[in-house]
């Protein structure tokens, strides 16, 4: 089943292409991609990065990395624990 990874960069580099990671480095978790489906419309206004700080976008990125930056993480926080599948 496909799945995401999400960790945590601590020491953020705006140069940086995080494309390539291992998944030990930035502690991640992996969450089943069904989940991450259900609430795709609700990320969508979420403000992110794909790969690297150069490529704005909105949401997740599908296929590779999304940084999800500071000011992102409130919304993408309400988006999580506002879904019902996952308060079982």
């Amino acid at each position: 089943m496909p799945f995401h990874e999400f960790g945590i960069i601590h020491d953020f580099n705006i140069r940086k292409d995080y494309s390539y990671y291992s998944p030990e480095e930035y502690s991640c978790i992996s969450v089943d991609d069904d989940l991450i489906q259900n609430f795709s419309e609700s990320k969508r206004k979420m403000v992110s990065y794909f790969h690297l700080y150069e490529r704005l976008g909105f949401g997740l990125a599908y296929y590779g990395v999304s940084i999800i930056p500071p000011e992102s993480l409130s919304l993408f926080y309400e988006v999580i624990v506002s879904f019902p599948s996952l308060k079982e």
